[in-house]
């Protein structure tokens, strides 16, 4: 997957989520705001219960003729300790005969049937026309003589737009509305106290000291479009989870996917593989050794040399690179039964590491102790090659029995007093100046003089980038004994290397990985 689509698709999950969580918290305190206003109308219900209660039997115990000065007086001085009820009245004989508000003045009024009986014994009215206003209507509770009247509007009801709720009477066999509009309350089973749809949100509660339970439902739309304002912010915030998110991660994943991290980790976790190239005797046509060629690929793809190489030198990684380079590669060679002993195995060395002695660490390297090939060390022309350190690791290594090659022979600082002091056994011509000599190039020119100057130091002579037979033709021409090359084999793995050598053994022609 693209690093810009990967960063889109996990700020995206991201921004969903943190939406999720704004509409899970949303949907918590509305749920919770619901529950506890309808709590609170159900509590204002218990507190008339009792006050109905202790009312009633407070009344019942007055020693004093129905409707006298003397009842009226006890139960106006009662009522004023009591912050609900709003009035109450002396009933005989299913009519009503004085209120504490009106006195005696009031005409015997037949009582009407209860909406429903209590499991207490009481008579509860819902919504009943009051005696002291035509247009007064209220809650009225009455056991006996007594009924104490409550007013509907007390209630705290004043529910947001959007709100729609119902008050209930509930017992075994009925469920009675009290307030509020009818077919809201849904019986939620006791462990449950909430219930949440694609459009609304629902919260119930009952009364633990009373048999009234209310039910609270809100329309999400409805509130949605009543706080446009805070859904447009939070659709903004979400937005900004999403550049923010995205920027972070897109920058996090570049840097974690950089070649620099790539090369790191392919170090750490084994990305690198190792190809073989043949070197061949131009004279018999066998292949006497092979140059080590590093591969990397890891999920994201390959890397070649020219990209991951700097990135070695830059992380200071060269050391590491080239132990690992050839632990695998004689690990990996020495499992070849058809490689003949003295093949000769070259690796390439970081000049660097050679000013900085860290070849010196060669005889620690666990396949070097035992081996039966003879290993090769190519460095480059550098600067570093000047100095006395890296001279004297070089001279070093030849008196342990390593070989010294020149790479890329004629491109870099070389001359013959220099070649002089690093005391190299082999000097390698540059493909540049092979794959001039079928245009006539005047760098083809050069590889004479080079011949001539490996004869005078008596060292070997490698040409590289050999691909066609008239560039082979050429070198053997111009004295050169040893070459590599497309012309005699790609890169190849260690298995493959094994059978051309086997094949090119006492032949004058050239050797391939398909032979």
């Amino acid at each position: 997957m693209p690093l810009r689509l990967l960063a889109v698709a996990l700020s995206l999950l991201l921004s969903v989520c943190f939406l999720g969580l704004v509409a899970y918290k949303f949907s918590r305190d509305t749920l919770e705001h619901q529950w506890e206003r309808g709590r609170a109308v159900i509590d204002h219900g218990a507190h008339w219960s009792a006050e109905a209660v202790s009312f009633i039997d407070f009344a019942e115990g007055i020693d004093a003729p129905a409707c006298s000065d003397a009842m009226l007086t006890a139960l106006r001085t009662r009522l004023f300790q009591h912050e609900y009820i709003k009035d109450a009245g002396y009933l005989d004989n299913g009519h009503l005969l004085c209120t504490t508000t009106l006195g005696r003045s009031v005409e015997p009024m037949p009582i009407t049937e209860p909406d429903y009986l209590s499991s207490t014994g009481y008579n509860i009215w819902i919504n009943e026309p009051l005696a002291l206003s035509p247009n007064a209507r209220g809650f009225i509770i009455q056991k006996g003589h007594f009924n104490t009247v409550f007013l509907l509007e007390s209630l705290p009801t004043d529910f947001p737009p959007g709100i729609r709720w119902q008050a209930v009477y509930r017992s075994e066999n009925l469920t009675e509305t009290i307030v509020g509009q009818p077919g809201i309350y849904r019986g939620l089973p006791n462990d449950r106290r909430f219930s949440v749809t694609v459009n609304h949100h629902y919260a119930e509660y009952c009364s633990d000291v009373i048999p009234y339970c209310i039910g609270v439902e809100s329309n999400h739309w409805r509130m949605l479009n009543e706080h446009r304002w805070l859904v447009a912010l939070v659709l903004l915030a979400t937005l900004g989870v999403f550049a923010g998110t995205y920027w972070l991660l897109d920058s996090r994943l570049r840097q974690y996917n950089s070649l620099g991290n790539r090369v790191r980790r392919g170090l750490e976790r084994g990305r690198f593989h190792f190809l073989y190239q043949p070197i061949v005797d131009l004279n018999t046509g066998g292949i006497v050794g092979c140059e080590v060629l590093a591969r990397f690929e890891d999920p994201l793809g390959p890397l070649t040399p020219g990209e991951f190489i700097p990135e070695i030198e830059r992380r200071d990684l060269t050391w590491p690179f080239t132990e690992k380079v050839i632990y695998n590669a004689f690990t990996d060679l020495e499992t070849q039964r058809d490689l003949p002993d003295g093949f000769g195995v070259n690796i390439n060395f970081f000049p660097q590491d050679l000013y900085e002695d860290l070849s010196r660490n060669l005889p620690y390297i666990l396949p070097l102790k035992s081996t039966r090939f003879r290993m090769v060390v190519e460095v480059t022309e550098d600067k570093h090659l000047d100095a006395n350190s890296a001279r004297n690791t070089l001279a070093w290594l030849g008196d342990s029995g390593y070989d010294v090659a020149i790479d890329d022979f004629g491109t870099g600082y070389s001359n013959l007093d220099k070649l002089h002091q690093v005391n190299c056994q082999t000097i390698k011509i540059d493909r540049s100046f092979v794959s001039d000599i079928e245009e006539g190039g005047i760098k083809s020119t050069f590889i004479a003089y080079m011949v001539q100057i490996a004869r005078e130091l008596d060292v070997k002579i490698v040409a590289e980038g050999v691909e066609t037979a008239l560039q082979e033709k050429e070198l053997v021409q111009l004295g050169v004994h040893f070459a590599q090359g497309w012309r005699f084999g790609k890169p190849m793995n260690a298995e493959a290397l094994a059978r051309v050598v086997a094949c090119s053994t006492g032949s004058n022609a050239p050797v391939s990985a398909g032979h």
